[in-house]
């Protein structure tokens, strides 16, 4: 396992990735059937508040795994069954959506036990690539370290947060400690990175919206695609 040379004209998908990406919409999918039931109900304000909370959860687990992908360059079994690891994850995930949903719109409480379980086995899969990367490739081993110790730090909180009987103003303010956790890890793990810099996911992030919507889009060409817009 090595690290991507961070000045590499860009790159398309892999299939393995398009794969992973497609476990995503699912996510996205049920997120937004539940949404549309609530507002069917006139539940604005729950629907609002439990759409913002799945798709911030969606989106800091596909980050984690594209910045991954985008940074190491492998394509072993190993990487596979992890990745296929962090599929089933997801799909674990999405299960908890519906329920998580319904709690908001019933209030008082907030059921995240089945997407913190779907969490837990993403980022377990993570933890082992950091982990392989750290190992494997000795000059970033500071950087991946680092991925893994904020990593269970976070992933620690959410555990806590889903399975402790919070009170109900307990769990929503945990979940925005948590949740600016999430966003901050990249700045934590700098310190660590010295001059290491991962190569952009623009692509990734443009083909997974264009996959979202649920219609037949065109394959991108398997030739070198450039970013749309700069690093």
């Amino acid at each position: 396992m090595t690290g991507r040379d961070p000045g590499e004209d860009g790159r398309v998908s892999s299939p393995l990735e398009l794969l992973f990406d497609l476990t995503f919409v699912v996510a996205v999918g049920t997120a937004s059937s539940q949404f549309a039931e609530l507002l069917a109900e006139g539940h604005m304000g729950h629907a609002v508040t439990a759409f913002v909370m799945a798709m911030f959860a969606i989106s800091v687990a596909w980050i984690s795994f594209s910045w991954f992908a985008s940074a190491f360059a492998t394509d072993d079994w190993l990487y596979r069954v992890l990745t296929m690891l962090q599929m089933i994850g997801v799909v674990v995930f999405s299960l908890g959506l519906p329920a998580m949903f319904h709690s908001v719109d019933e209030g008082g409480h907030l059921e995240l036990r089945a997407m913190v379980a779907g969490y837990v086995v993403m980022r377990i899969a993570m933890v082992f690539q950091w982990a392989r990367a750290a190992r494997e490739a000795p000059e970033y081993r500071d950087v991946c370290l680092a991925n893994i110790r904020w990593t269970v730090v976070a992933q620690v909180g959410w555990v806590v947060l889903a399975f402790v009987g919070l009170p109900v103003y307990a769990v929503f303010a945990a979940f925005a400690v948590l949740g600016a956790l999430e966003l901050a890890l990249p700045v934590f793990v700098a310190a660590g990175a010295g001059r290491r810099r991962l190569t952009p996911t623009s692509f990734r992030t443009c083909t997974s919206a264009l996959r979202c919507p649920g219609k037949q889009r065109e394959r991108p060409s398997p030739g070198r695609i450039s970013p749309p817009w700069p690093a």
